[in-house]
């Protein structure tokens, strides 16, 4: 018996030894990081080259460097850092940081190798905008609602707001002087509260603004809470044709153009008699107002959000559509008849389109239209923007490079200039003002830059007819306003 107990001991300790080895075993088959840590071109390693130092900020499996197309590509070396025990191939061939030279023309991918664990970065060198950014003179009025918009004839860029007054918000207009903001007429200019202001210049450089009406009914007393519109001609602001002409109460106001036709394009925020609820309400004015439906629309497609941009005369609009499920539509107007350009355009058939951000549209002088829509994929309720475009000489709508996953779902939007440069500016999770744009040649959007250090909110971009874009977003009160210059 003893013996027995002997041998089961010495099994005992075995099988413990055993274990502790296993053990050992699993401790050294811990996955080792195959990582990149930093990575850049520098002007000293690439002597006679490069001028100046890209050096990335933020490393993901994607690296995207931004780089002038006069620059040649053809044999740059990089700069990197890399996990402990780790190393980086091409082809199969070890690099050395600061030493190795490759052809960055097109993707290079490379592999991080250390011990069993492999991780591929893709190296992309896109074309930059060259140009560059200026702050113009802040807007420190105590404002609401601000919007930009520029001539089409100058180019001047002009900000419609709100005015705070005793009588509530009146809408008012200036345009851009030198260094300071003169004021459009008077300063505060209809005749009752004005909500949802938008405005616009015609081509022949005439203001308008389209606006919710609160002005009361001299017959009923009450207030109209209709659209109504005004145009700024011999230096004051006057009525366009009858006020209050919607016929309901409207919300996302759009003061566009047909042409030299003044049109507005709202939801309606109300049903009443023919007017459905949420059904698009446009308008257009030669004498009277009256409608201009989209056609091929169905009068009862109603809509959550609208947005517009006129150039040329021609005028796009997108739509969310309130279909089963949401969708986005996108429509043209041209010598006021109405074509729709496509519709269903959302990226995935279960995903979500989200409600609060609006479907941004921008369009070039060529009719090449780009839609910029918040959703999420697969319905899983985490909201990315995907980009569309339509390109006019096909008739074809195509995604546009990768979805941007940084940006709030809610605070965004787009411009084309006329050349058909893409810029698309947006608040990042902590609501700073960032901008980036579309590299057409390798169909990728450039790395996200940002604009100002700064918190900030209600973010928008528009171009003018020199190709330059201007950028307004409020921080600290303060509308702040920067201006991107290409290079000639």
């Amino acid at each position: 018996m003893k013996k027995i107990l002997k041998n089961l001991g010495l099994i005992l300790c075995l099988v413990s030894i055993l274990c502790s080895c296993s053990d050992d075993d699993e401790v050294e088959k811990i996955e080792l990081k195959a990582e990149i840590l930093s990575f850049g071109f520098y002007a000293e390693d690439n002597a006679d080259v490069l001028h100046k130092d890209y050096i990335v900020e933020n490393i993901t499996d994607n690296i995207i460097i931004n780089m002038s197309d006069e620059i040649s590509k053809a044999a740059l070396k990089a700069r990197f850092t890399i996990t402990d025990g780790a190393t980086v191939e091409l082809n199969g061939t070890v690099q050395v940081s600061k030493e190795t030279a490759n052809n960055y023309e097109a993707p290079v991918d490379f592999i991080v190798k250390n011990g069993d664990t492999n991780k591929k970065y893709t190296v992309k060198i896109v074309k930059s905008v060259l140009g560059e950014w200026s702050n113009l003179p802040d807007f420190t009025y105590p404002v609401y609602s601000v919007n930009i918009t520029t001539d089409p004839k100058t180019g001047t860029p002009y900000l419609g707001y709100e005015k705070s007054s005793d009588d509530g918000y009146l809408a008012a207009m200036v345009k851009l002087n030198g260094t300071s903001w003169d004021q459009v007429g008077k300063d505060g200019f209809s005749a009752a509260r004005a909500r949802y202001s938008n405005f616009n210049i015609s081509d022949e450089g005439i203001p308008y603004v389209a606006y919710l009406d609160y002005e009361e009914d001299p017959n009923t007393g009450s207030s109209a809470y209709k659209t109504t519109a005004m145009k700024y001609e011999s230096g004051s602001w006057s009525v366009v044709g009858q006020k209050a002409f919607s016929g309901v109460k409207t919300s996302n106001i759009n003061m566009v153009f047909s042409g030299n036709t003044p049109v507005v394009a709202s939801i309606n925020a109300a049903t009443d008699g023919a007017y459905i609820k949420r059904a698009l309400n446009i308008k257009s004015f030669n004498s009277v107002w009256t409608n201009s439906p989209i056609t091929g629309r169905a009068d009862d497609l109603t809509s959550f959000a609208i947005d517009t941009k006129t150039i040329n005369g021609i005028t796009y609009l997108s739509s969310m559509d309130v279909s089963d499920p949401m969708d986005i539509s996108v429509s043209k107007l041209e010598n006021n008849v109405w074509t729709v350009l496509g519709d269903k355009l959302k990226d995935g058939e279960s995903s979500v389109v989200y409600t609060r951000g609006a479907p941004k549209i921008g369009a070039d002088q060529n009719g090449n239209v780009v839609v910029v829509i918040a959703q999420d994929t697969d319905g899983n309720k985490e909201y990315i923007l995907k980009v569309k475009k339509y390109n006019a000489a096909k008739q074809q709508w195509s995604k546009i490079g990768a979805d941007i996953v940084d940006a709030s779902s809610r605070y965004y939007d787009l411009s084309v200039s006329p050349n058909g440069e893409i810029m698309l500016v947006y608040l990042n999770d902590i609501k700073t003002p960032m901008y980036m744009y579309f590299d057409t040649e390798l169909n990728v959007w450039s790395e996200a830059v940002e604009l100002e250090s700064v918190e900030a909110s209600n973010i928008k971009i528009v171009s003018n007819k020199n190709n330059e874009f201007f950028v307004i977003y409020e921080a600290n009160d303060i509308t702040k306003v920067k201006k991107f210059t290409p290079a000639v």
